[in-house]
């Protein structure tokens, strides 16, 4: 969602109602049209990269010509750290048959890099 949403939709879906599933599936669509017709991106810092779920970072500690240290930062590691973006949204779902129609497109939506397994405490309930 952060490369596209200073787009006039996403800027505007953003301000109106917050990173909503809805709008963090359409991140994604808009992010995808617009590797059709590419513009340039603006320098980032060395050793950051564009990745397709957010930035990635390498950073590498070199001593007499050999990498001492070398460390990766991917969004995986915030998405779906305790706290992190995965377990936010999970927890603003609201409790429902819709849950488990809606979870799986979450995970969609953040697409982390890593297998997840949904699992449910109970069966739903149907009206």
């Amino acid at each position: 969602m952060g490369r596209v949403a200073g787009t006039p939709l996403l800027a505007a879906l953003l301000a109106s109602e917050g990173p909503s599933l809805f709008v963090r599936l359409l991140a994604r669509l808009v992010d995808g049209l617009a590797h059709l017709a590419p513009r340039p991106a603006p320098p980032l810092p060395a050793g950051i990269a564009p990745a397709a779920r957010g930035l990635l970072g390498h950073r590498a500690e070199v001593e007499a010509g050999r990498v001492a240290a070398y460390r990766i930062l991917s969004p995986s590691a915030w998405n779906l750290a305790p706290g992190g973006l995965l377990e936010r949204a999970f927890a603003a779902l609201s409790p429902g048959w819709r849950t488990r129609w809606l979870a799986p497109l979450l995970v969609c939506a953040i697409n982390p890099c890593v297998p997840v397994t949904l699992s449910f405490a109970t069966e739903p309930a149907y009206a």
